[in-house]
């Protein structure tokens, strides 16, 4: 004889693809007409970028760009002089599944950069940067319970789980034009560092609520002939309202604001004769939310009147 379960599920968290891959950066430049010629490198930098990341069928495209910022003192005049070059990459890793419903997880991170002067106007770089890339979607772990009256005796275990609920991914754009002010004079933008971080959440019915804020770190000279270095920072409040099935007020969310890109130049002269900075950042939102669900499930059973054959699986949820 046999006994009729009733097969239940939990939505779970299921990382179809967690991995790294290496992207090499190998460049040889010439300094263009405008650029005086490099006596000597002062530092070089590789900032890789991602402009675009999705999945399409059971593979995840991901593509953008390697900057290379140098600085360099002139053979002219010994000021401080800035140039960066941009190259393309692209990306295209196979998943094993095709999820329609996923939160993906990209970022580029710098491993090493070698620059070598082969002539006051030719430069020759080495260098590699990582690519890390996590998929994650929903996947239902099942259990069982047993729910009628015959000679079937059962024991169960009854306990609180977080269940996934929902899912939410989405890139956006930022653009901001950053009064500099008068006393800060710009002539020419060394460096600059863009920084974002999550200050508060909300949820309602479908929706998620971000408040975040970016950080502008800048490195300028204020004076090229004196090649006076001064630095500036500014924060960006930024609040965004994100569509996403199955969340309402109760849910607890585990979300994630990452920068892929960001690009800074200086812009026209405000009205009070300061600098103005024009930004334009691209970032990517990502988040998991859970709601606690009630769940019983049976671990163990025997019957008075038959010999009964049981079995048993651990029961356990991982993002991984």
């Amino acid at each position: 004889m046999e006994y009729q379960l009733t097969k239940k599920s939990l939505m779970c968290p299921k990382t179809t693809l967690d991995t790294v891959a290496e992207q090499p950066v190998d460049v040889e430049l010439n300094l263009p007409d405008y650029c005086p010629d490099a006596e000597r490198i002062i530092c070089c930098t590789l900032l890789p970028q991602i402009d675009a990341a999705g999945v399409s069928g059971d593979r995840l495209n991901i593509e953008g760009g390697a900057c290379v910022r140098i600085l360099y003192l002139d053979g002219e005049k010994g000021a401080v002089r800035v140039y960066e070059h941009s190259s393309p990459f692209s990306e295209s890793l196979t998943i094993g599944e095709s999820p329609s419903d996923c939160a993906v997880y990209v970022r580029a991170k710098p491993e090493y950069l070698n620059c070598r002067a082969l002539s006051p106007r030719k430069l020759s770089l080495h260098g590699a940067f990582s690519l890390y890339a996590k998929v994650v979607q929903k996947s239902p772990l099942d259990y069982y319970a047993y729910e009628s009256d015959d000679d079937l005796q059962t024991k169960s275990k009854r306990f609180t789980a977080s269940a996934l609920s929902g899912i939410c991914h989405e890139s956006f754009s930022v653009k901001e034009d950053i009064p500099v002010g008068s006393e800060n004079e710009i002539a020419v933008l060394l460096s600059h560092r863009l920084s974002a971080r999550i200050t508060g959440f909300k949820s309602v019915e479908h929706k998620i609520m971000l408040n975040a804020e970016l950080k502008l770190d800048l490195m300028y000279l204020s004076d090229r002939e004196k090649c006076e270095i001064s630095c500036f920072s500014y924060s960006i409040p930024v609040s965004r309202v994100f569509d996403c099935e199955g969340v309402d007020e109760d849910s607890v969310i585990d979300g994630e604001l990452s920068l892929m890109s960001d690009d800074l130049r200086l812009g026209d002269d405000a009205p009070d004769g300061g600098a103005v900075l024009d930004l334009e950042a691209k970032l990517c939102f990502n988040a998991l939310c859970y709601k606690d669900e009630e769940v019983e499930v049976m671990c163990d059973a025997f019957s008075t009147d038959r010999e009964v054959q049981t079995s048993v699986a651990p029961f356990s949820c991982t993002a991984g």
